[in-house]
This record gives structure tokens, C-alpha cells and sequence, in this order.
């Protein structure tokens, strides 16, 4: 399931994160869960680093990051009002334009049984990224994280 949450502190490179979820059942009765996220960062943040730390309740667990892509986005938005013409149709102008910079960082990493068995007995989530100085911390809010929770429970031997 997708998640998209906001840091915890403030003045940090951060704009925003987006999670997705998938458990996989692979045919001879193992388990995956990995986690795919698309990290947006300001344009003049450092690179983030290989891993992240979950921190579930007050245990840390610093888990590698297996794929990690990196790129520059410009997102151009147009700004458009309408304008009634002399035959009375409204038609859509571009008035100006908003252009924006950033940094996707689009990470993967698989969480592992212990740290699923923590996860169902938390009471909070988080997860830390590195970005040169800056610390950036997210957290899962009440509902997500019973949602996670109950697709954790679903998975067999879980």
C-alpha cells in the first residue's frame, strides 16, 4: 500500500517521501517484504546515504539500502486563468509559469523477519535518512502503521 508522509524536523533539505509496501510469496514458502520509496529532496541537498535507520519504539535498526537512483527533477507548472473573449467563451491563458528543482532519490530495501516481529509490537515508526548534515525523520502515523501491521500479520509464518 502507498504512504506519503512528512519530516519531523524542521530546516532540512526535505520535501517529501513516498512509500509503497509489497510482501511477496515466493513458491518455495519463503517470504519478502520490501519497501520501495521515492525520496524528494531540495536542489541544494547533499546525496543521501546507502541506508536508513528504523526506529521502532525506542530500538534502532540501521537496514542497508539494496538499490538506490538518484536524479535531477524540473517540474514546470503553468499558472492559467480564464478570460471571458468578446463572443462570450472562456478560454484558458498562461500567465506565467512556476519551475521547480529537486533531487529523486528512489531507494529499495527489504526488512527482514526481526524487524517485522518489532514492527507488529510497535507502538510508533519511524525512519531516519542521512543527507550530507542534515538528519530527516519520518513517521507513520496511527492509521498507517495498523495498516502495516495487518499486512505483516497476513503474511504465512508471520
Amino acid at each position: 500500500f502507498p504512504v506519503t508522509i512528512r519530516s519531523v524536523e524542521r530546516r532540512t533539505p526535505f520535501i517529501s517521501v513516498s512509500q509503497h509496501f509489497l510482501r511477496e510469496y515466493r513458491g518455495d514458502g519463503t517470504n519478502n517484504f520490501t519497501v520501495y520509496e521515492t525520496l524528494r529532496l531540495s536542489q541544494r541537498s547533499f546525496p543521501v546515504e546507502p541506508f536508513i535507520f528504523l526506529m521502532i519504539d525506542n530500538r534502532h535498526f540501521e537496514i542497508p539500502v539494496r538499490v538506490l537512483t538518484v536524479d535531477r527533477i524540473q517540474e514546470t507548472i503553468p499558472s492559467t486563468h480564464r478570460v471571458l473573449t468578446s463572443d462570450s467563451v472562456f478560454v484558458r491563458v498562461v500567465t506565467g509559469v512556476h519551475e521547480s528543482l529537486f533531487w529523486e532519490s528512489r531507494l529499495t530495501y527489504t526488512l527482514n523477519s526481526q524487524i517485522l516481529n518489532a514492527i507488529l509490537g510497535a507502538s510508533r515508526l519511524q525512519f531516519r535518512y542521512y543527507s550530507g548534515p542534515y538528519m530527516i525523520t519520518t513517521r507513520l502515523s496511527g492509521g498507517e502503521l495498523r495498516r502495516l501491521k495487518r499486512m505483516i500479520r497476513t503474511l504465512p509464518g508471520a
